[in-house]
């Protein structure tokens, strides 16, 4: 089963496919969003859903990437780290 982490909220999404906004979800995290809906295509314009994603390595380190990326465009897989609370992603929504 595939476990992703939202804020240091481990979250269990077994195989579904989803993006960090759907994953955040699922761990009771809203990421705000306004251009974004399951049932239409990826836009990511309106930029509201912007946070930060790394992986987790199995040895435990997490390494983030340098940048916000936006949520609703960004899928997560086994290890992924989602953080919405920093300043960086507040800032950039």
């Amino acid at each position: 089963m595939a476990t992703v982490y939202v804020n240091d909220l481990p979250v269990d999404i077994g195989n579904e496919k989803l993006n960090c906004v759907q994953a955040a979800e699922k761990a009771g995290v809203l990421i705000p969003h306004y251009c974004y809906h399951p049932a239409l295509s990826v836009v990511a314009s309106c930029r509201m859903c912007l946070v930060e994603v790394g992986e987790k390595k199995p040895d435990g380190t997490i390494s983030m990437m340098p940048k916000v990326v936006p949520g609703c465009q960004t899928p997560v897989k086994d290890g992924t780290v989602i953080v919405t609370r920093s300043d960086k992603a507040k800032d950039a929504q």
